[in-house]
C-alpha cells in the first residue's frame, strides 16, 4: 500500500463566475488576410492569437495588448520576420504581431470602444486601410482600448489558412451602426 497525497486546488474560474459574466452573443468581427507562406511570420501571428484567445475584460477596464501578450521572445517561440523600423523593413523577433493588433484595433473601433492608446507604423500596411493599423512594441508602444460596456467582453481569434478572424463576444445587443471609411486629407513629401 501506498499513500499517495491529493492536493485539491480549486480552479480559478468556476461555472458560477461564468454564467454570471452572461457573455451570450458575439458583437462585433473584423478579418485579416496575410501571406501564409511567409512561415515564420504566420507562427508569431498564430502564437499571440492563441494567447490572446478566451482573454476576459471586465467593464471599466483597461485592456493593454503586451500585457495581456507579453513580452515577444524567442524563447517564447516567436520567430524571426519583417518589422518596421526607422521607415524600414527589417528583421526582428515577433514579425507579424502588429497585424494581431491591427485586426483587434478594428473590431474595437467598429464597436466604438474607447480607445486609450494606439500609435500608426511608419509605414503604410497592406492588411488594413490607412489609418487603421495599430502597431505595438513591448514596452514602447502599446494598443490599449477601454470595455466602455455594461458588461464583460472576451476575445476570441481564429487562424485559418490566410486569415486572421478576431471576434468580441459580449452580453449586450449591440445596435451601433458603425462604417469606418479612410481618407487621405494631405500628402507631405518627404
Amino acid at each position: 500500500n501506498i499513500d499517495i497525497p491529493i492536493i485539491e486546488t480549486k480552479p480559478q474560474v468556476t461555472e458560477e463566475i461564468l454564467s454570471a459574466m452572461n457573455i451570450t452573443a458575439k458583437i462585433g468581427e473584423f478579418s485579416t488576410r496575410f501571406n501564409k507562406e511567409l512561415k515564420e511570420r504566420t507562427e508569431n501571428i498564430k502564437l499571440a492569437a492563441e494567447i490572446l484567445n478566451g482573454h476576459v475584460i471586465a467593464p471599466g477596464e483597461v485592456f493593454s495588448f503586451n500585457e495581456v501578450v507579453g513580452e515577444r521572445t524567442g524563447e517564447k517561440g516567436y520567430k524571426e520576420a519583417p518589422i518596421f523600423v526607422n521607415n524600414e523593413t527589417v528583421p526582428g523577433i515577433g514579425g507579424g504581431i502588429c497585424q494581431l493588433s491591427s485586426t483587434l484595433y478594428n473590431v474595437a473601433l467598429l464597436l466604438d470602444l474607447e480607445i486609450v492608446e494606439r500609435s500608426n507604423h511608419s509605414l503604410p500596411v497592406s492588411y488594413v486601410p490607412l489609418g487603421r493599423d495599430a502597431t505595438v512594441n513591448y514596452n514602447t508602444i502599446d494598443f490599449k482600448f477601454k470595455n466602455i460596456t455594461h458588461g464583460h467582453l472576451l476575445i476570441h481569434c481564429e487562424v485559418e489558412d490566410d486569415t486572421l478572424k478576431v471576434c468580441i463576444f459580449g452580453n449586450e445587443k449591440w445596435d451601433k451602426n458603425i462604417e469606418l471609411h479612410t481618407e487621405i486629407v494631405k500628402t507631405i513629401p518627404p
